[in-house]
């Protein structure tokens, strides 16, 4: 499905984005739950706060611009190369 569509999140969040309602906050909160999960996974890898964010940021945009290539190519094996390297960058951390 992603290598089709992209993630489904990350879409929602960018058709939230262009228009300026209310709903754009949903995108925010949606993106924040990501990156605070991701963050305390860090932080459980005893990296300090800061640079548990900027980890958590670091792989929650490269899994959206993964996802968003993916689809573009249609190529789920972009996806899978991708997802390789970022589990040897979480694991070499």
């Amino acid at each position: 499905m992603l290598a089709r569509y992209g993630c489904p999140h990350g879409s929602l969040c960018q058709e939230l984005d262009k228009e300026d309602t209310s709903l754009v906050d949903v995108g925010a909160r949606i993106f924040r739950i990501y990156l605070d999960w991701a963050q305390i996974q860090f932080m459980q890898l005893e990296r300090d706060e800061q640079e548990a964010k900027d980890l958590a940021i670091d792989l929650i945009s490269s899994l959206q611009g993964t996802f968003l290539l993916t689809a573009t190519f249609r190529d789920p094996e972009l996806l899978e190369r991708k997802l390789q390297r970022l589990e040897i960058w979480v694991r070499d951390l």
